[in-house]
């Protein structure tokens, strides 16, 4: 009896090692990447064409698309794209699937948020604003491709954020569309599985982007916060080589952050007093600090 088990567990270490180590290929794929003007989905492009697929740059900024579209010409195209609708995300999502054979879906385009809670009590549309992007148009993105596979086997992936699995100081409206999101998620896995769907939540610490200069604040308008955070976080190339890797192992949740945010979301279900305390002590001074500046 314990012969077999150790060779069971040979096997699988075996196995894991062989994933681990395999060359990384996505060869005539297609992958479709919103955000991709920027930041993290920027580099999931370069990152996916250097494993040999085709890529769709998808944003609302024409000349940084044909910034990234020009690193990589011969293996991608740009189609202007826009989540602030999402009903009409879901109209132009069809459009693009009808006439594309896209193996893979990157939902990675949003917006964060960096905003006190308390100077938000006469307003409700920030909240809107980003559960319209956040959420319900990632939704519509999903059920646009879903609809077109026609039986073909696919993969969504979606580029959420730890700040949906842990508190997040300023962003209570961000978080709880990336909570959303996840759960979301996690259900239609659940039911796309034997559909031959695999779905993909990627959970981002800090990534060294625009994202906090780019965010909303309260007021609604654009922050421009140089967040320290996310200054120090991952580079965006070796994120996206991460997540890449991933995919193709066939990672099912992928949570890639700073320690300290990996101890704050492990703690918070042994003993969650302890983990918001954490959250005060490493996030909360320094959040308050960057509204003030």
């Amino acid at each position: 009896m314990l012969i077999t088990a150790v060779g069971i567990i040979s096997l699988y270490i075996i196995y894991k090692a062989y994933q681990f180590f395999k060359p990384v290929t996505f060869h005539n794929k297609t992958v479709w990447i919103t955000g991709a003007s920027s930041g993290i989905g920027e580099y999931l492009a370069y990152e996916f064409v250097s494993k040999g697929a085709f890529v769709i740059l998808s944003g609302r900024n024409m000349q940084e698309l044909q910034r990234v579209h020009e690193k990589i010409p011969k293996q991608s195209k740009i189609i202007i794209f826009d989540l602030s609708d999402a009903n009409k995300t879901l109209e132009n999502a069809n459009e693009v699937c009808m006439n594309n054979t896209i193996d893979i879906l990157i939902n990675n385009a949003g917006i964060s948020q960096r905003g006190l809670f308390e100077e938000m009590l006469d307003r409700i549309d920030i909240e809107r604003k980003l559960m319209e992007i956040n959420y319900f148009s990632v939704i519509a993105m999903s059920k646009a491709y879903v609809k077109n596979l026609n039986g073909r086997k696919g993969c969504i992936v979606v580029v959420s954020s730890l700040s949906g699995l842990i508190p997040a100081p300023l962003r209570t409206g961000y978080s709880a569309a990336k909570a959303g999101i996840i759960g979301y998620f996690e259900s239609m896995r659940s039911e796309l599985k034997d559909l031959g769907v695999d779905v993909v939540n990627v959970s981002p610490g800090f990534v060294n982007t625009n994202v906090s200069i780019n965010s909303i604040d309260s007021k609604g308008n654009k922050a421009n916060i140089e967040d320290s955070y996310n200054k120090n976080g991952f580079s965006p190339a070796c994120f996206a080589k991460d997540v890449v890797n991933s995919i193709y192992r066939g990672e099912t949740n992928v949570i890639k952050a700073q320690y300290s945010s990996k101890l704050v979301y492990l703690l918070r279900s042994v003993s969650p007093l302890l983990a918001l305390t954490m959250v005060k002590k490493f996030y909360t001074k320094n959040a308050k600090k960057i509204v003030k500046n």
